[in-house]
């Protein structure tokens, strides 16, 4: 027979082991997840022989043309002043557009880069070193604008700036893309107005008399262009291409100049004005046939034409009247 007393220590021995085991055990809430650390990188350039190649989808954001979205990119130096736009260490650069090289003159460059927009382009070549396939004379870089391709897409963008004040200006732009099937075509247009006004006035101190002269220059520069492009893939290795351009620049500039001659504040030798009207139109039409025919990845042919039609007239005028009360 069993004491009372035995069980009653077998009971309190059983719930010290259960309490031992129990101290052994570390429970986790179940809301609780633990994560490993993630981090994000992306990689802006890449470096290949004799040319960066520079990612864009982020810089885009924000750029309404490639002017803007040139000037965020290093290595290359965007300005707005003198609208140039140049490769660090070189002295010129030339266009390409997904790989076909632009006949576009450097004086045109800079507003046709302003006329594309910046929403569609998903990479840019810095081409540093150009291959034997290029004039090798003089030295030059290439811009390689990269530009995303959509399948079976019908879309577009606009966009209008305007500024207001002595140096104003209106720049609207206009696009529409279209991907069907083994078909891409793109039409763009822009407009361009803008005006400037500059000052100087100099002064000359002599023995006897003095003379001050004074310009006021007043510049008018207009700026439009349309220019269209298709690709018809005829296989997943061969393209045939059609490219149009035109562009119509006009630039006037309407200067007058003051001059007057004087001995003392009351007395004055000579006073007259001259008048000069400068007015530069541009015209530029420029047509490209492309064919890229690849019978294999190292058999291939490629035929380019271009046919275009450059116009540049200068046109001067000027006035000049002169008083001497002597």
């Amino acid at each position: 027979m069993t004491n009372k007393n035995d069980v009653l220590i077998a009971f309190i021995l059983g719930i010290a082991s259960v309490s031992a085991k129990a101290q052994n055990v570390t429970e986790t809430p179940a809301d609780s997840i633990q994560l490993k650390e993630v981090v994000v990188t992306q990689r802006l350039v890449r470096h290949e022989a004799g040319k960066d190649i520079v990612n864009t989808l982020t810089l885009r954001k924000g750029k309404t043309n490639l002017v803007e979205l040139l000037g965020d990119i290093p290595g290359l130096l965007v300005n707005e002043s003198d609208e140039s736009i140049r490769i660090q260490g070189k002295g010129s650069i030339k266009i390409m557009l997904n790989g076909r090289l632009k006949n576009i003159s450097s004086d045109d460059i800079y507003n046709f880069l302003r006329s594309r927009p910046a929403s569609n382009v998903t990479a840019v070549e810095i081409v540093k070193v150009p291959g034997a396939k290029y004039d090798a004379s003089g030295n030059y870089g290439i811009l390689n604008i990269i530009t995303e391709r959509r399948q079976n897409y019908l879309g577009g963008d606009i966009g209008e700036e305007l500024s207001y004040g002595k140096k104003g200006s209106n720049n609207a732009r206009a696009s529409l893309n279209y991907s069907h099937k083994r078909t891409e075509a793109n039409l763009t247009g822009s407009w361009n107005l803008r005006k400037d006004r500059t000052y100087e006035k100099s002064e000359s101190f002599f023995t006897e008399i003095s003379r001050v002269s004074s310009m006021t220059n007043s510049i008018h520069n207009r700026d439009y262009r349309l220019s269209g492009m298709m690709d018809y893939h005829i296989d997943s290795l061969s393209v045939f291409s059609f490219d149009v351009s035109y562009s119509n620049n006009c630039r006037k500039s309407n200067a007058v100049t003051d001059f007057y001659s004087f001995k003392d504040v009351a007395t004055i030798l000579e006073n007259g004005q001259t008048l000069s009207n400068t007015r530069t139109p541009r015209r530029n039409l420029n047509m490209s046939f492309y064919i890229d025919r690849n019978w294999s990845e190292d058999k291939s042919i490629k035929f380019n034409l271009d046919v275009f039609n450059y116009k540049y007239t200068n046109n001067y005028s000027a006035f000049a009247s002169e008083f001497s009360p002597f």
